[in-house]
C-alpha cells in the first residue's frame, strides 16, 4: 500500500460517488473542471465525481504541479464542497495567496484543498511541513466544519503550546480554519 496506490471512495446523499487518487496518465478521463490538463511530473493527484450507476464521469480534475503529486483521502463539508488531502513535491501546486502556508517547504510537503462542489474550482489550498517528508493520509471536519488531518514527517514539525506530544516523533495532527488560512493547532506523537 504505497503512496502510488493510496486513495479513498465516498458518496452523497444521491448516490454520485467521489474518488481521490492519484494518476501517472496524461489521458486520464477528466473532464468539466478546473483543471484537465496534467501537470507534470511522475503523476498527478486526481479527483473525480461518477453517477451512482458508474454510467459517466460528471467531473474530474488533476491536482497538481510540475512535481510528483498524490491524494489520499477525502471528506464533505455541510455544503458538500469536498476537502482533499496528500502529498506534493511541487514547488508550483495550486496553492491559494492567502494559504496557511503558501509556500513550498523543500522534500515532501502535505497539501490540503477545498473544492467547489461542483468541480469548477479549487476554493482554498494550502501546503503544510518542513523541509524533509510530509503527507497527510487522513482528515476529517468537526460541527464547526474546522478541519483536522493527520500524517506523517521525519521534519522538526511544529508543536503548539499546552497540547500533548511526543517530541521528535513521526506522526502529527493539526487543526485548520475551514477556509485554510490559519492552523489551530499541531502536534506529534508516536
Amino acid at each position: 500500500y504505497g503512496d502510488q496506490l493510496r486513495g479513498d471512495v465516498i458518496t452523497d446523499d444521491d448516490g454520485n460517488i467521489y474518488v481521490s487518487s492519484v494518476t501517472a496518465s496524461a489521458d486520464f478521463p477528466v473532464v468539466n473542471s478546473f483543471a484537465t490538463t496534467y501537470g507534470g511530473g511522475e503523476s498527478d493527484a486526481v479527483l473525480f465525481k461518477m453517477d451512482p450507476e458508474l454510467s459517466q464521469v460528471l467531473w474530474g480534475a488533476f491536482i497538481g504541479g510540475s512535481g510528483t503529486d498524490a491524494a489520499h483521502t477525502l471528506k464533505f463539508d455541510k455544503q458538500n464542497n469536498i476537502f482533499v488531502v496528500g502529498g506534493t513535491t511541487s514547488g508550483n501546486f495550486p496553492v491559494a495567496a492567502l494559504a496557511f502556508q503558501p509556500s513550498y517547504a523543500g522534500g515532501v510537503d502535505g497539501w490540503i484543498a477545498k473544492v467547489a462542489s461542483d468541480g469548477s474550482s479549487i476554493l482554498h489550498c494550502t501546503y503544510t511541513g518542513t523541509s524533509a517528508y510530509n503527507q497527510i493520509y487522513f482528515l476529517d471536519l468537526n460541527t464547526d466544519e474546522e478541519v483536522y488531518v493527520y500524517g506523517q514527517t521525519s521534519g522538526n514539525f511544529p508543536v503548539s503550546a499546552g497540547v500533548y506530544s511526543n517530541p521528535n516523533s513521526g506522526q502529527f495532527i493539526q487543526k485548520f480554519t475551514h477556509t485554510l488560512n490559519a492552523r489551530l493547532f499541531s502536534t506529534v506523537f508516536g
